[in-house]
């Protein structure tokens, strides 16, 4: 390995050294992609429905980029069965069937991109321990028929949100806080002039990570284990239906079809991702995890969730005289 190769690998390996346990599977830490450096993410979700028992599934791709040692952007692609690219014209029968085994299932399809912009602006930094503090943005453009009230940036809803994020590392431990918002657009059909629009929403996620091995480093090739449990805590509004002008009040017909109903209306509910992770290379990381529902539910998938996800950081080296060696985690 070359010089100016080896330092970039040091450069990799000493963010992941400072921040093995912060990169959470499911949550952003306040910690940012170093500066320079493209990450890749790939990112599989899997779920039985158990209304139609049909196997629901989801990729994301997701791309990272550190701007400057505080400012981190990435952008990110999603392709799923889980929605029907149109609605159809009996607007109410398509609600209170689609999950149903008897109507026809929808096929893979892009979602949707994302856009998500993270800022760290504040960095207090000490032996084997930091706390640092970042706001971000994002905003989607979904190209699907979402159908539920609970909107989602990744990558379901047309919208946009925001918030702040706080991290503690203390030796092999971290605990990250995140508090936030989604404003979820309205999707138009003007074909069978249908508008529908998710209910605004706002969450708490509380995520902790721990490194269970190395206990202490040797070489940057060492393997990595971390576990985590992340919990997300979301409340939403109603759903807003219209068809030719007219708001269509999906609560009378709540005694007939429960469920759909309650797709459609306001609520909150709680939900833990627990996962384990293997680093490689201190370049390369693989996410195995679970999501259940802790206290009512999500309608966007069914509990229990499985995941897989593989990251890795893509470099190429630098001439001599503009490399600088960067201090860890940026």
């Amino acid at each position: 390995m070359n010089t100016k190769l080896g330092l970039l690998v040091l450069t990799i390996f000493f963010s992941f050294y400072s921040k093995g346990q912060e990169l959470y599977p499911n949550t952003e830490s306040a910690s940012n992609v170093p500066k320079g450096i493209v990450g890749v993410r790939l990112t599989y979700d899997r779920y039985k429905e158990q209304s139609s028992n049909r196997i629901k599934e989801a990729y994301h791709a997701r791309i990272m980029y550190g701007i400057t040692p505080k400012w981190t952007i990435m952008s990110t692609i999603g392709v799923s069965n889980h929605h029907y690219n149109k609605f159809p014209t009996d607007i109410l029968q398509y609600f209170f069937n689609h999950h149903l085994r008897s109507y026809p299932a929808a096929g893979f399809g892009i979602e949707g991109v994302n856009l998500y912009s993270k800022y760290r602006f504040l960095t207090r930094d000490g032996y084997h321990t930091h706390f640092r503090m970042a706001v971000f943005a994002e905003g989607c453009k979904s190209f699907i028929a979402h159908d539920n009230a609970e909107p989602t940036l990744l990558t379901d809803n047309s919208g946009y949100g925001g918030g702040i994020i706080a991290t503690y590392l203390y030796e092999k431990f971290a605990i990250t806080f995140t508090g936030g918002f989604i404003k979820p657009l309205m999707f138009i059909q003007r074909d069978i002039d249908i508008r529908f629009k998710s209910g605004n929403a706002v969450y708490a996620e509380l995520s902790l990570g721990y490194r269970l091995f190395p206990i202490h480093y040797a070489s940057y090739s060492d393997i990595n284990i971390n576990i985590y449990s992340e919990f997300k805590i979301k409340q939403y509004g109603a759903a807003y239906v219209e068809q030719y002008g007219k708001e269509i009040d999906v609560s009378l017909y709540a005694a007939n079809n429960p469920y759909a109903y309650k797709e459609l209306a306001g609520s909150y509910f709680v939900d833990g991702h627990f996962s384990v992770q293997f680093i490689s290379n201190s370049n390369s990381r693989l996410d195995v995890g679970v999501t259940l529902a802790l206290k009512n539910r999500s309608y966007i998938y069914w509990s229990p969730m499985f995941t897989l996800q593989y990251q890795t950081y893509l470099y190429k080296p630098k001439k001599k005289k503009n490399l600088k060696f960067q201090n860890g985690l940026n």
